[in-house]
């Protein structure tokens, strides 16, 4: 009996505490995996919250027939950095090997929604306001198409 005290205690004791340890480090790794899907997650509503803003603002400044040049600029380019920081991260449905097209898509879509307003300001840096109201329904045209493919 006493040879077999140390194997149980082993047994009962030992093993116990080693799955423990295991599934504790696994959990770990599941939760900071999350934690960074969660604020990917964050950061690109932010950033999609903050291209809101400045397209809102924009739609009122373009309704103004009188509208400048500096009545659009500052928020044509808090768009072209929203859109900069959105394009590099995506929605979570486009993660993984098997989503590369539509995370493609997802880019070229932002990309088409960056052009559009770098055309806005160089047509209203030229003074040319009907152009850049032009390009600015072009860029709201580009972002109501990925609104319908990747809006939750």
């Amino acid at each position: 009996m006493k040879r077999l005290l140390p194997l149980i205690l082993i047994i009962c004791v030992a093993f116990p505490l080693v799955a423990w340890t295991n599934s504790s480090a696994f959990s770990q790794e599941s939760t900071q995996e999350e934690k960074k899907h969660d604020d990917e997650h964050e950061e690109l509503e932010k950033e999609m919250k903050r291209l809101k803003r400045a397209t809102r603002r924009l739609k009122n400044s373009y309704r103004n027939e009188k509208a400048k040049p500096e009545d659009v600029l500052p928020n044509l380019r808090k768009c072209q950095k929203a859109l900069l920081t959105a394009k590099v991260l995506f929605p979570s449905e486009l993660k993984g090997d098997k989503n590369v097209k539509k995370r493609n898509d997802y880019q070229t879509i932002m990309i088409d929604c960056l052009m559009a307003s770098l055309k806005a300001e160089k047509a209203a840096l030229a003074g040319d306001m009907k152009a850049s109201a032009k390009a600015f329904k072009e860029m709201l045209s580009n972002q109501k198409s990925g609104h319908d493919k990747y809006r939750e």
